[in-house]
């Protein structure tokens, strides 16, 4: 009798248990994604669940830090990365409300202090002698040092930004092809999604300060990406080391990523280029939507950079995808995108905590934060052909819905039948 007792009190928590995750976890996402009209947001300077979502940012760089874990970051060279987002995503709060400089000012100069904890030498960025070839450090490093000068007019790292700006433009000129490279330990490795934020850092750089480090660059670096591209669909190849088996497939997490800064710098090139990638790699399933890893067709794995694909859509691409998306108007990517964040994501909300997704890695949810607050620094964009497309209609989420509200329901019955037999036993 104890031992069936036992069993049944096990199986009602269970059950209870199945039911709290449906209930709480999984179906106020879906609902969000069937019934938020994702496409008026594009209408508004800065979302209500991003308001909300820099309230879980402000909660995190309040805390300690010592570096990030790896299920916070996903790979050992994206510890700056997710800082870049954040950092992106304060800069595009201030330029939509330039009155905030003293509420995000803190936030900015804490994310600048833990960049310069992440540094690839055994001693701070500012004591080093040789900055040496770690470029993708140095680029993130240079955009968020700009951005907390540009958002709170701290003159703090001016020394160092001066010197880490003058170094990448250096960089980008040195071997003909306007990149530089992204790591010491690769000579040959150049990636042009990398040099997209190196540029993107330079020319905020430049805005600042009045200068035209970014200038030769960028011109350069535009003239080069205008060869190196697909013959299919006019994208830009992934790598520029042939050894890459990849290196000239056209790469969604690699594009997203690279319109994504490019915007900042070459708008009307941005623009053009995402035009392509949208006819050509925008994809939707049941009014989920993102974009493509690989070109129609190809039947390539899934790796670090690229996060998992489902069906084709790349979660890197898409996640990526969701500012390009928003800067140039395009709400009908912007709703699917929307929609798979948070059917997939889990978001949740504390009662006086922040919007966080559950399921996203800390590198996620900083693109997140940066891709829905995504717009342009300095300039105007010239919206997508797409824009004023209707969104594809929520058939995905509808049919998640109805499925957890029929399974929280038998659930329930369940453990409803059980709880009556353990109080009678």
């Amino acid at each position: 009798m104890n031992k069936t007792r036992r069993i049944r009190k096990i199986w009602v928590l269970f059950n209870l248990s199945v039911l709290i995750v449906l209930v709480f976890g999984i179906l106020p996402g879906a609902l969000e994604a069937l019934l938020t009209d994702r496409e008026a947001e594009l209408g508004q300077a800065i979302p209500d669940h991003s308001e909300s979502q820099l309230r879980y940012m402000r909660e995190h760089l309040q805390g300690s830090f010592d570096g990030y874990k790896i299920h916070q970051k996903l790979a050992s060279q994206f510890d700056v990365i997710v800082l870049s987002h954040m950092a992106s995503g304060m800069m595009n709060l201030a330029t939509a409300d330039p009155d905030r400089g003293e509420e995000l000012g803190p936030l900015t100069a804490e994310i600048a202090r833990r960049a310069l904890m992440l540094a690839p030498y055994k001693s701070d960025p500012r004591d080093v002698k040789d900055l040496g070839q770690h470029n993708l450090y140095h680029s993130h490093l240079n955009l968020i040092l700009g951005i907390h000068r540009h958002v709170s007019s701290s003159k703090e790292h001016d020394t160092l930004h001066r010197r880490l700006s003058r170094h990448l433009s250096a960089m980008s000129l040195a071997d003909g092809d306007f990149h530089a490279r992204s790591y010491a330990s690769f000579a040959s490795g150049k990636w042009p999604a990398d040099q997209a934020v190196t540029l993107a850092s330079l020319h905020l750089y430049d805005r600042i300060h009045r200068t035209s480090l970014s200038k030769a660059p960028i011109r350069g670096w535009l003239g080069e990406m205008a060869k190196r591209t697909d013959a299919a669909h006019g994208l830009h190849h992934s790598a520029l080391f042939k050894t890459l088996w990849y290196a000239e497939i056209p790469r969604g997490c690699g594009l997203s990523w690279t319109i994504l800064y490019m915007a900042q710098f070459a708008p009307g090139e941005a623009g053009e280029l995402y035009e392509r990638y949208r006819s050509a790699y925008g994809s939707d399933v049941l009014g989920f939507g993102g974009f493509r890893e690989w070109p129609p067709g190809a039947k390539h794995g899934f790796d670090v950079d690229s996060g998992p694909i489902i069906f084709g859509i790349g979660m890197a691409a898409t996640g990526l995808g969701l500012g390009p998306a928003r800067m140039f108007g395009d709400g009908a990517s912007y709703a699917a995108i929307m929609r798979s964040a948070t059917v997939f994501g889990a978001p949740s909300r504390g009662l006086f905590g922040g919007r966080r997704y559950r399921l996203a890695p800390l590198v996620g949810e900083a693109m997140l934060f940066n891709g829905t607050t995504a717009r342009l620094w300095f300039a105007q964009p010239t919206p997508s052909s797409r824009a004023g497309e209707k969104a594809p209609a929520p058939v995905g989420p509808a049919i998640i819905t109805l499925i957890v509200v029929l399974a929280s329901v038998l659930v329930a019955r369940a453990l409803y039948r059980e709880l009556r037999r353990v109080t009678r036993v």
